[in-house]
């Protein structure tokens, strides 16, 4: 039988366990950072609709879709509106369950319900969109990202041209840790951040205190940038002119080939058509000359 302080610390050290494992990814954790900032739902819109004359007037965070009475009720991560009265629902979507097209249909629909009243005619019903924000490539369209093996040659040419170099590692999901832990075991100058910080707050100080974040154009980029750290990026398919460039980013901290065919998809999720990805031919030692001439 453990005693009440034995129980307390039990509970505690659970609590802890959770927090570890939590990402902006996270909707419960997301919706946190959603709430009463409409800023920064501005901004993720614009990047995700690229679209700069977006101005967002209200947004509201856990909101119950109220006229779905005798169906499955709903409540959206984000609901916004913009200048227009456009109506947007943002849904941060961890795992992959949960996140089909029958599911952002309904949401798709219950946004109508909510705002078509008895007696308005079908014109007066508002433009809607419902945006699932997910953690990984839920309908396997092959979404191209710079090779493991040449990041980590990065990392090691990195470290031997700058030997007391500090690299932390931020991420999520099973395979990615694997990665990283083998990368800290391989490298005495790698720290898996994500792993040993206990959660999203204390890794967002850590990047505020980076001299600067290495990434491709994804959401550790748009992060770091969000909490004033210099970003630089490395783009692929995708072209950073879309709208996808991180908050104040500046076009020298760019790393992107230039091809005729770039970029082949806005959102990157495009089967290469040259079939060689030569868009992330990229030479890790032109990687880390721009990360020296950064930091100096």
């Amino acid at each position: 039988m453990e005693t009440e302080q034995e129980r307390k610390d039990r509970e505690r050290q659970e609590d802890l366990q959770r927090l570890r494992g939590l990402r902006p990814i996270d909707d419960d954790f997301m919706r946190c950072l959603f709430r009463d900032n409409i800023p920064l739902v501005q901004h993720v819109l614009e990047v995700i609709l690229q679209r700069k004359d977006l101005t967002i007037i209200e947004a509201e965070t856990q909101a119950d879709m109220k006229r779905l009475v005798g169906a499955r009720s709903i409540c959206l991560d984000a609901y916004c509106e913009d200048d227009s009265l456009k109506k947007y629902d943002i849904e941060i979507q961890r795992s992959d369950k949960g996140a089909g097209v029958h599911r952002a249909r309904y949401h798709s629909s219950a946004m109508d319900v909510e705002n078509l009243d008895a007696g308005q005619d079908f014109d007066e019903l508002p433009d809607t969109y419902t945006i699932f924000i997910t953690e990984n490539d839920v309908y396997k369209k092959g979404l191209p990202f710079y090779p493991i093996e040449r990041m980590k040659k990065v990392i090691f040419i990195l470290s031997k041209r700058i030997p007391d170099v500090r690299v932390f590692l931020f991420g999520g999901g099973k395979s990615e840790m694997d990665v990283f832990n083998q990368w800290q075991n391989e490298f005495p100058c790698v720290t898996n951040a994500s792993a040993v910080l206990g959660g999203i707050e204390n890794e967002l100080l850590l990047m505020n205190k980076l001299d600067l974040m290495l990434s491709m154009d994804s959401a550790n980029s748009h992060i770091a940038s969000l909490v004033g750290t210099k970003v630089i990026s490395i783009w692929g398919a995708t072209h950073p002119y879309a709208g996808f460039k991180s908050w104040n980013m500046k076009d020298e901290n760019i790393i992107q080939n230039t091809l005729p065919c770039r970029p082949c998809s806005v959102y990157g999720n495009k089967k290469c058509i040259r079939g060689d990805y030569e868009c992330l031919n990229i030479d890790e030692n032109r990687i880390v000359d721009k990360i020296i001439e950064s930091i100096n």
